[in-house]
């Protein structure tokens, strides 16, 4: 389970980010995704397709069926009422973002999801650069989750998770 709410210059501990604000541009910004990519964001998702691959890849010498082994949710973490537009990650890992759909409104193959928030991200490569072939087809081994509220309480957090893994598919 991942757990996201923010990520550029301006969050909390720096460091490498996307810089996803919508104030925040030039070359490397998600803003200016149609023409640069964000190396921050691109190592995520490269060394998360790894992970996963590696986790299949022994599952299938073990003797396991390797689809099976590994799945994943990101809940999008909304941000606090009343704080500023900061980088906000909707865009990148919420349902129809960019992880989820290789950034492209009319995606390929037909049928997945499309991308929700326009301008395509076409200085990315949609199959490598996203988590796509992971978040699509059967089974989905990522699943993502909207709009969640900050500072709530255990029980709603406790009902967002037990109903997300009751959806793909576990006994709780």
């Amino acid at each position: 389970m991942a757990w996201a709410d923010e990520s550029g210059a301006s969050s909390a501990g720096g460091g490498l980010t996307y810089n996803a604000s919508p104030g925040e541009g030039g070359a490397g910004s998600w803003n200016n995704r149609q023409s640069t990519e964000n190396a921050a964001l691109v190592d995520d998702i490269q060394k998360t397709n790894d992970f996963i691959l590696v986790l299949e890849n022994q599952a299938t010498i073990a003797g396991v069926s390797s689809s099976e082994i590994y799945r994943g949710i990101a809940f999008r973490v909304s941000r606090v009422t009343g704080s500023p537009v900061n980088n906000d990650l909707e865009e990148i890992m919420g349902p129809g973002g960019f992880a989820q759909t290789g950034g492209r409104t009319s995606p390929t193959p037909p049928g997945t999801t499309p991308f929700a928030f326009p301008p395509e991200a076409t200085a990315y490569n949609e199959t490598t650069d996203s988590l796509k072939f992971y978040s699509n087809g059967a089974p989905k081994r990522i699943t993502y989750v909207g709009n969640v509220t900050p500072g709530s309480t255990e029980a709603y957090y406790y009902g967002l998770v037990k109903t997300e893994l009751i959806a793909i598919g576990f006994n709780v």
